[in-house]
C-alpha cells in the first residue's frame, strides 16, 4: 500500500509546485478571443502610461488561457513583456517593472532556463525592496523557491530558505493567510524529505494562524493527517482527516475531496477497519474520475487492489483491476505506472511470477525513459521492493544498486537511508547475516547522520531569524504604544477639567431627577396594583402550561414503550422464523425425492427473506421501514452462500439508498429471493460464466424500477407460458401485484425480470 500512497502523493506535490506559479498575486480571469482582440485595440490608441504597461503585461500573460486553452505561443508573450518592462523603466513604473520579470521568469522556467529566470526573479525582489513593496518582494521569495526543484538536498535547502524569506514578508505586510500557506508549503517539502516532526510543527502552526484569523482550511488539515499517519499517530491522523473532510462539507469546496477521503481511506486500511477504508478509497475514486484527475483515480484503484489482496482475494483484486482498466479513460505517465504495479502486486500474490515480471519489466522501461534521476531512482527502488517479495534476490539486489548508483548523482540522504535498509532485509533473508549487519549500521549512521543535524540546524537558523524578525517587530509595536500611551496621559489632564464640570452639571441633572423620581412614585404604586392582579393571572396560567408539560410527558413515555414492544415483537417474529428454518432443514435431512427437497430449501430461502427483515427491524432505530440497499446486499451474499457461489458466476448491483414501509420491502425481498435462485439454478449450466445484475432506482412520476437480469440461457418455452406450471414465476407475479406493481420478463440474452411500482418511501 505504501508505494501507491507514495507514488500518488508524489505525483499531486509535483502537480502543486509546478503550477505554483499561477498562484501568485498577479493572475487573470479566462478571456475569450473577442477580448483579446478588444485588449489589442486598446493597445493601439493607449497612451503611453500605467494603464499601457497593464495591458501589455495582460496580452503578454504566460499562463493566460483564452477560451479554454493555454496559450503556448511563449515568443508572442515574451515579446509584450519586453514591451512592458522597457515602459515601466521609462516612466518610470516600478510595479509594472516587477510585475514584468514575474512574468519572464516563468518564461525562462518553461524553457529550461532556470538560472536566467533566477536571475530575473531576484531583480524584481531588489526592485520591491528598494520601492518598500513588502507584499511583492514576498512573491518574489515565494516564486524563486519554486525554481528550485528535486529531491537532492542544496535544492531543497535553497527551496526552504527561500519559502522562509516569503513567510517573514507576508507577516510584515500583514498578509497572514499567505504566511500560513507558505509555512504549509514548508511542511510538505520537509515531508517529502522523511522530516515529518519538523512538517507536522510546522502545519500545526499555519493552522494556529488560521484559527487565529477565525478561518478554517480543509488543506491543512488534510496534510495534517497525512503526517500525522506517517508518524503513526492514527488517532490525530483521523481526527484531521475528519475536520478536513467536514471543513470541505461545510464550504461546499470538493476541490481536495479526492485527497481526502483517499487519505482517510489509507488510514482506516492501516488501522485494518477494511470496510470503511473501502468506503472512503471508493469515495476518492469517485470524485478523482468526477475532476477527471487521473492519477488519484488511479492511486484509489490501486489501493482497492491492494485491500482485496490483504484480504486475500487476489483474483478479485485482478478483475477489478482489468474491469478499471477499461472504465478508465487516461493517458498520463503517472496513472500508467500505477497501473502497471498494480498488475504486479496482484500476479505476485497470486505467485504468478513470470506474468508479474512481464509487468515489472514495463515499469522498468517507465522509469528508465524518464529524464529525472531522482524519478529513476524511486522506479529501481520499488522494482527492487517487489523483486524481494517474490524471493528473487539476486534480481532485487541488481535493482537496488541501479538506484544506489543514480543516488551518488543525485547525493539524498533520505533515499540512501532507505535503499540501505532494503539492502539489509535482502541480506537477512539470503542468510548473509554481516553484511546485513553492515548494511543495518549504515542505515543508523545515515539516519543520525551528521546531514541531518546540519539541513536540521539549517532549518532551526532560519526559524530563529524569523523568530527575530517578529520580535524585532514587535519592539518596534511596543515603541509605537509607548508614543500613544504619551499622547494618552496629555488626554487625562483635558479629561479631568471636563470631568469636574460634568460634574456640576451631574449634580444639576440630580435634583431635577429626585423630582421626577417623587412623581414616579406615586404612578408606580397605582401601578402595583395593577400589577399584583396580572401576577395572579400569570399564576393560573403557569398552572395550566405545566398541566400539559405533564401531559406530554406521559405521551413521550407511552411513545417509548410502544416502540420498544415493536421492537420486542420483531426480535421474536425473527426467532419464530429462525426456528420454522430449522425445523425445514430438519425435514429436509430425512427427504430423499430432490422436488421435495428443493422445495424445502425454496421455502428456507423465502423465510429467511422475511426473517431478514425482522431482524433489521429490532436492531435499528427505525421500526416501519427497512434500508434496501444494505438488506438487498444480504440477500444477495446469503443466497450465492447457499448455492455456493460459482466463481464464473458474477454480481452487480446499483440500489439507490431509500427505505421502503415494510409492507414493501417483504415482496419486494421475495421477489429478489425468486429471481436469484432461478439465475444461480438454471442461467448457467455446464459452467458457463455470467453476470447477474441487480438494479433498483428510481423512475418519473415517483415510481421505483427492480431489475433483475441476467446474460445467461433464457428460457425455451417463451414469455407468455412463464409462471404456468412454476411456483416461483407465479409468486413473483402475485408478489408484485401485491405491490401494486406491473411484473415483465424480457427473454432476451438471458432473463430480466422488471417490477415497477409505487409506494411510501424515503430516500437518503
Amino acid at each position: 500500500m505504501f508505494s501507491f500512497w507514495k507514488l500518488g502523493y508524489c505525483l499531486l506535490a509535483l502537480s502543486i509546485f509546478t503550477n505554483a506559479l499561477t498562484i501568485q498575486a498577479q493572475t487573470f480571469e479566462i478571456r475569450t478571443p473577442f477580448e483579446e482582440d478588444s485588449l489589442r485595440a486598446v493597445l493601439g490608441y493607449s497612451r503611453p502610461d500605467t494603464n499601457k504597461v497593464n495591458t501589455l503585461l495582460q496580452l503578454g500573460n504566460p499562463t493566460m488561457n483564452i477560451a479554454g486553452q493555454a496559450v503556448t505561443d511563449l515568443d508572442t508573450a515574451y515579446k509584450y513583456i519586453k514591451q512592458a518592462e522597457a515602459l515601466s523603466k521609462s516612466i518610470p513604473f516600478p510595479k509594472g517593472e516587477i510585475l514584468a520579470d514575474f512574468r519572464l521568469a516563468y518564461i525562462f522556467l518553461q524553457r529550461g532556463e532556470d538560472e536566467a529566470s533566477r536571475a530575473v526573479v531576484q531583480s524584481a525582489i531588489d526592485l520591491s525592496r528598494k520601492n518598500g513593496y513588502v507584499h511583492l518582494e514576498a512573491h518574489g521569495w515565494h516564486f524563486l523557491g519554486d525554481s528550485y526543484n528535486g529531491v537532492d538536498d542544496k535544492n531543497f535547502f535553497e527551496k526552504i530558505r527561500c519559502f522562509y524569506q516569503s513567510v517573514q514578508l507576508f507577516e510584515k505586510s500583514g498578509d497572514m493567510t499567505n504566511a500560513a500557506d507558505m509555512i504549509a508549503q514548508i511542511a510538505e517539502m520537509e515531508s517529502l524529505k522523511g522530516l515529518n516532526t519538523a512538517a507536522r510543527d510546522n502545519l500545526l502552526r499555519a493552522l494556529g494562524i488560521y484559527r487565529s484569523l477565525g478561518k478554517e482550511s480543509q488543506y491543512i488539515n488534510e496534510s495534517l493527517s497525512r503526517i500525522e499517519r506517517l508518524l503513526e499517530n492514527y488517532t490525530e491522523a483521523l481526527n484531521y482527516g475528519l475536520s478536513s473532510l467536514k471543513i470541505a462539507s461545510k464550504n461546499k469546496d470538493s476541490t481536495n475531496l479526492p485527497m481526502i477521503h483517499i487519505g482517510l481511506g489509507v488510514i482506516y486500511a492501516d488501522l485494518r477497519l477494511e470496510t470503511e477504508a473501502l468506503k472512503h478509497l471508493e469515495a476518492g475514486l469517485w470524485h478523482s474520475r468526477k475532476r477527471k484527475i487521473n492519477y488519484l483515480a488511479a492511486n484509489a484503484v490501486g489501493l482497492i487492489s491492494q485491500s482485496l489482496i490483504r484480504n486475500h482475494k487476489p483474483r478479485q483484486a485482478l478483475a477489478y483491476l482489468q474491469k478499471m482498466e477499461k472504465e478508465l479513460s487516461y493517458n498520463d505517465e503517472g496513472s500508467k505506472r500505477l497501473f502497471i504495479e498494480a498488475y504486479a502486486e496482484c500476479y505476485t500474490a497470486l505467485k504468478q511470477f513470470e506474468r508479474a515480471e512481464k509487468y515489472i519489466n514495463q515499469m522498468v522501461d517507465f522509469w528508465d525513459s524518464d529524464a529525472d534521476n531522482s524519478v529513476r531512482m524511486f522506479g529501481h527502488q520499488t522494482v527492487g521492493r517487489l523483486y524481494a517479495n517474490m524471493k528473487m534476490y539476486d534480481k532485487s539486489r541488481l535493482h537496488l544498486k541501479k538506484a544506489i548508483a543514480l543516488n551518488e548523482e543525485i547525493k539524498s540522504s533520505y533515499a540512501a537511508q532507505h535503499q540501505q535498509l532494503s539492502l539489509f532485509k535482502l541480506d537477512s533473508a539470503q542468510g548473509h547475516y554481516l553484511s546485513a549487519i553492515a548494511h543495518f549500521q549504515n542505515y543508523k549512521n545515515l539516519t543520525d547522520s551528521l546531514y541531518n543535524d546540519r539541513l536540521s540546524n539549517q532549518i532551526a537558523d532560519l526559524q530563529i531569524k524569523h523568530e527575530t524578525a517578529e520580535k524585532e517587530q514587535h519592539i518596534d509595536l511596543l515603541t509605537k504604544e509607548n508614543l500613544i500611551q504619551q499622547s494618552t496621559l496629555s488626554e487625562q489632564s483635558f479629561r479631568q477639567r471636563v470631568g469636574i464640570i460634568g460634574l456640576v452639571l451631574l449634580l444639576c441633572l440630580l435634583a431635577i431627577t429626585f423630582n421626577r423620581f417623587q412623581l414616579k412614585k406615586r404612578s408606580n404604586n397605582l401601578l402595583q396594583v395593577k400589577q399584583n392582579e396580572i401576577n395572579q393571572k400569570n399564576e393560573s396560567l403557569q398552572s395550566v402550561v405545566l398541566e400539559k408539560e405533564n401531559l406530554l410527558t406521559q405521551q413521550r413515555v407511552l411513545l417509548e414503550e410502544k416502540e420498544w414492544l415493536l421492537k420486542e415483537i420483531h426480535h421474536r417474529v425473527k426467532n419464530n422464523l429462525q426456528i420454522v428454518m430449522s425445523l425445514l432443514n430438519s425435514q429436509a435431512a430425512y427427504l430423499k425425492d430432490d422436488q421435495a427437497l428443493s422445495a424445502i430449501q425454496n421455502s428456507q430461502h423465502r423465510v429467511y427473506a422475511i426473517s431478514l427483515i425482522h431482524q433489521k427491524l429490532y436492531q435499528s432505530d427505525q421500526v416501519a421501514t427497512i434500508e434496501m440497499s444494505t438488506y438487498l446486499r444480504e440477500i444477495v451474499d446469503y443466497l450465492t452462500e447457499c448455492f455456493q457461489e460459482p466463481e464464473q458466476v458474477r454480481f452487480d448491483l446499483k440500489i439507490t439508498p431509500i427505505e421502503l414501509d415494510v409492507s414493501l420491502a417483504v415482496p419486494l425481498g421475495l421477489i429478489i429471493n425468486e429471481a436469484i435462485t432461478n439465475c444461480l439454478k438454471y442461467a448457467f449450466p455446464k459452467g458457463r460464466t455470467g453476470i447477474v445484475s441487480i438494479h433498483l432506482f428510481q423512475v418519473d412520476g415517483g415510481k421505483y424500477k427492480l431489475t433483475i437480469a441476467d446474460n445467461g440461457i433464457g428460457i425455451s418455452q417463451g414469455v407468455d407460458n412463464v409462471g404456468k406450471h412454476s411456483l416461483g414465476m407465479s409468486l413473483m407475479k402475485g408478489l408484485a401485484k401485491q405491490l401494486g406493481g406491473e411484473l415483465q420478463i424480457e427473454n432476451e440474452s438471458g432473463l430480466s425480470v422488471n417490477v415497477t411500482f409505487a409506494g411510501k418511501t424515503s430516500i437518503q
